[in-house]
């Protein structure tokens, strides 16, 4: 599994997150969302969940991702399911995301520590995210540092060129 430490301290050293952006759920927070399935959290979400579960900085910026849109995410998939057709989510499916309302990801709670993750985009269908969720998130982080990193680069571009422009 994925070193949750380590992807913490990248998106700190890089910009993309402040130590105090990056807010863990509670152990009694978590039990209340497997009371609320009536099934255990895998390992590896749990462990996302304890670290990350409030906020992460810019890490899923868009994305309702954090403890507070949990209880919401299964029905708002289901929604844009029945918009999309007759599909419906698969027996014991999680929903841990939603992107835009047009997008959502999801694991099959079916005992595994780092689940498969799935996602479903609007008119395109069900597709594979990742192969674990470590490998998801680990993704969604080197994502965000690349999104960090072009965004400093165009904005020290812009300065220069004001810097010119005022300096002439």
């Amino acid at each position: 599994m994925t070193d949750l430490s380590a992807l913490i301290k990248k998106l700190i050293d890089l910009g993309a997150a402040e130590t105090s952006e990056i807010v863990g759920c509670t152990e009694k927070e978590i039990q209340q969302i497997e009371s609320g399935i009536g099934a255990k959290l895998p390992l590896a979400y749990h462990e996302f969940l304890s670290r990350m579960g409030h906020s992460a900085g810019r890490l899923f910026v868009g994305t309702d991702i954090f403890f507070e849109h949990l209880p919401n995410l299964a029905s708002g998939a289901n929604r844009l399911l029945a918009r999309d057709g007759k599909l419906f989510l698969p027996d014991r499916a999680f929903v841990f995301g939603m992107h835009q309302g047009y997008q959502f990801t999801f694991f099959i709670l079916d005992g595994t520590e780092n689940p498969i993750v799935n996602g479903y985009m609007e008119k395109s269908g069900f597709y594979r995210v990742a192969d674990s969720f470590s490998e998801f998130l680990s993704k969604a982080v080197e994502d965000t540092i690349h999104a960090e990193q072009t965004l400093s680069n165009r904005q020290k571009l812009v300065s220069d060129k004001r810097k010119k422009v005022f300096d002439n």
